[in-house]
């Protein structure tokens, strides 16, 4: 792309073929990974702002006018993905959770950020305005979420990252050999090596437990007292410890696995938000799924907010414990 420019003679713009075919390139990124899209979109924005230049249109018509197709497809085909937050302002990234902002980035900032800056001021021109894109794409992951999960800027941020990269790299090889600090650039190089092992290290002292004391002993009172085949009425998460340790079948797996294979599972979900409140179809719809027993924890009240005095007055109380409360559905009920 570097090659473009606008002739005063006859107005044609030389190099047009190349942001076409990166235009094509990036539209069809959303069909592969959806951040990508979003990383490079962004940073084609803020490289216009720092030197505008009309042959970005040739660039951005194809690129915006095949993924909004996909995107309008994927919406369409998939209504969970409609369910959560896009695009929301939250100062801090991750640090937002933590007692102070600035500790939580001074924990996780690491060597190679630091580098980045005095890298930058000894970098040429053009690449200090390319890379300014690439920071920019950073503070802007530093305040906006791009998808419910505030986890997923880290994929924006890689971008950020690999450039960074190649930069620093870049200016600790002339650090050694056009200035003869080797001891200096060597170093650095052991800092930055030893940070990401740190985080490394950190990471495999985590541990988070994927089921809690209540919900083992509520699937193991399952295993003991119902049907190998019985169906259960539960949230779709993907830890679901009756499917997960009881090996009991649930009316409906975790949506993104489903989607991912395939599986159209929007009127499913739909009529198990229907059971959960207690709509007046609520027993047919039971009748209609063959569900046997309907599990009511933490997960089922925060998603779907089930009407507890409805399952109260219709279904004895199979079995509870603190949290967790499973109710029998009557045989005639989940049996036609």
């Amino acid at each position: 792309m570097a090659a473009w420019h606008e002739t005063e003679s006859d107005k044609r713009w030389d190099g047009w073929q190349e942001f076409l075919f990166a235009g094509v390139l990036v539209g069809a990124l959303p069909l592969f990974h959806a951040h990508s899209f979003v990383a490079v979109g962004l940073v084609s924005g803020f490289l216009f702002l720092l030197n505008p230049r009309r042959e970005w249109l040739i660039f951005w018509i194809p690129a915006v006018s095949l993924a909004a197709f996909q995107m309008i497809l994927q919406l369409d085909l998939n209504s969970h993905l409609t369910s959560g937050k896009f695009f929301y302002w939250q100062p801090s990234w991750k640090g937002n959770d933590d007692t102070s902002w600035i500790l939580y980035w001074i924990r996780n900032i690491g060597v190679p950020l630091l580098l980045v800056f005095p890298a930058w001021f000894a970098a040429p021109r053009p690449w200090r305005s390319f890379y300014a894109a690439f920071f920019a794409l950073f503070v802007f992951c530093f305040f906006i979420m791009v998808t419910p999960h505030d986890y997923d800027n880290i994929k924006l941020m890689y971008y950020r990252y690999g450039l960074s990269c190649i930069v620093v790299a870049d200016w600790l090889v002339n650090l050694a050999s056009k200035r003869g600090q080797y001891f200096l650039a060597a170093l650095l190089v052991f800092a930055s090596i030893a940070s990401g092992i740190l985080a490394l290290q950190r990471e495999r002292q985590i541990r988070w437990r994927s089921f809690s004391t209540e919900e083992v002993a509520a699937a193991e009172f399952v295993t003991k007292n119902t049907a190998p085949k019985s169906i259960f009425l539960t949230a779709p998460i993907h830890n679901q410890p009756i499917l997960c340790l009881s090996g009991r079948t649930i009316l409906m797996g975790y949506g993104g696995w489903l989607w991912t294979h395939g599986y159209q599972s929007q009127q499913r979900e739909a009529d198990t938000k229907r059971i959960f409140a207690g709509d007046i179809e609520s027993m047919e719809l039971l009748r209609k799924y063959k569900v046997e027993y309907i599990y009511v924890s933490r997960s089922e009240m925060e998603i779907f907010k089930p009407n507890v005095d409805f399952l109260n007055l219709q279904f004895p109380i199979f079995y509870q414990s603190g949290e967790i409360t499973i109710y029998k559905v009557p045989i005639e009920t989940a049996v036609n």
